[in-house]
């Protein structure tokens, strides 16, 4: 049987992340009255954290959740969003100069985070969601379901 949850999607830089507080081993460290505003939400809702931030790109899930507990940040983090960005190639039949091909090897297309967070949504199979938010500084705002 399926746990059923409430899920936080959440941002760092620009929600919790805005002015820099000082650093520790794991960065930036997060202003004290977004984390307080976080804490009222997951203690109000019981939901689960979800992270859809950049930081899940330097470290995985391992290492946000060892941040979490090491801080002592509200809630409980059990996922990170995918990164679904694309790294770009040059098409075969691309007859321009290779000159610039570092250039184009090393871009990625940028695949939106909504779209991320949608493919979560769909591809999980441990949980039940109930409802969710996103926590974005990004055009999502605040969304519900």
């Amino acid at each position: 049987m399926k746990e059923i949850v409430k899920i936080i999607f959440l941002d760092i830089d620009g929600v919790l992340n805005v002015n820099a507080q000082g650093r520790d081993n794991y960065g930036q460290l997060f202003h004290k009255h977004f984390m307080d505003n976080l804490k009222r939400i997951v203690d109000e809702t019981g939901a689960k954290i979800v992270l859809s931030s950049s930081w899940r790109k330097d470290g995985g899930l391992k290492l946000i959740k060892e941040m979490w507990v090491y801080r002592g940040l509200a809630g409980e983090v059990i996922d990170v969003t995918p990164d679904l960005s694309i790294q770009k190639k040059k098409s075969p039949f691309d007859d321009t100069d290779d000159s610039n091909q570092d250039e184009i090897m090393n871009s990625t297309y940028v695949i939106p985070r909504g779209c991320e967070i949608d493919f979560w949504l769909c591809s999980q199979s441990k949980y039940k969601i109930e409802s969710y938010v996103i926590l974005d500084d990004d055009e999502f705002g605040m969304l519900f379901h």
